[in-house]
């Protein structure tokens, strides 16, 4: 508010007219009118003794109170909208932080089942299953998962080192494929790396020496995606004949 609305205000407030503020400060009824209307202004000097007749501080009087007032909102309002930036920035470069995170011991846990090393990070989809229907017939799998790697340099040794390596093959053996159900055989063919691990037995892409039931993990990579596929899977394996 102006200097001359505040006057009014606060005489008004004060029960005051204008021919007793003026005489309570020694100056003409005209002075304050001119005060009020704007069309004047006291003596600087003169300002202690108006605040302290109206009972108010020379901030309000002036109107600086408000106005001071005014700036700490605005910069406590930009405060907070920096606040609230800072957050949903934190918030925003923490979430890829902890999937990573979480996706690497992922990783860590896949490489101790299946005995090799893989790529640092990447994303992983994982489904546990009781089992898994297809066209009626229930397929023994426990669980299914697909790793696609990012592109750095552990994605990079981890390709070399399968093209190179005595466990992984081009192609799965017609002798494994009985151990292998036929409702994933088809996902052989988009692959182009393999690995059969058999857990039971500790063997990599065999066949049992002896009659059982046993814990297999079947590993699919693909070059071109960058993407490894994990089966891992349970059957009675009888002489060439299993059951699941």
């Amino acid at each position: 508010m102006k200097f001359s609305e505040n006057v009014k205000k606060h005489r008004i407030n004060n029960g005051l007219t204008q021919e007793q503020l003026a005489k309570k400060l020694f100056v003409t009824k005209q002075a304050v009118s001119k005060w009020e209307t704007g069309k004047g202004y006291p003596d600087a000097s003169t300002l202690p003794a108006i605040a302290e007749v109206l009972d108010i501080s020379i901030d309000q009087l002036m109107g600086t109170n408000e106005k001071r007032n005014m700036r700490r909102s605005i910069q406590a309002l930009k405060i907070s909208i920096i606040s609230a930036v800072l957050l949903i920035l934190i918030i925003v470069l923490a979430v890829p932080l902890v999937r990573n995170y979480n996706n690497a011991q992922s990783i860590k846990e896949i490489e101790k089942e299946v005995s090799f090393g893989l790529p640092k990070y990447g994303d992983i989809t994982s489904s546990d299953l009781e089992n898994w229907e297809v066209y009626g017939n229930t397929i023994p799998i426990s669980r299914m998962s697909y790793i696609i790697f990012e592109n750095d340099k552990t994605l990079i040794e981890f390709e070399e080192e399968i093209s190179v390596s005595n466990e992984w093959n081009k192609e799965i053996s017609n002798d494994l494929l009985i151990i292998i159900p036929n409702e994933i055989q088809s996902y052989l063919e988009i692959g182009d790396n393999f690995r059969l691990l058999n857990i039971s037995s500790s063997s990599i892409n065999l066949l049992p020496s002896t009659d059982g039931d046993y814990d297999f993990i079947l590993l699919i990579y693909q070059n071109d995606y960058s993407r490894l596929l994990i089966f891992e899977y349970s059957l009675t394996y009888k002489g060439g004949q299993n059951e699941g």
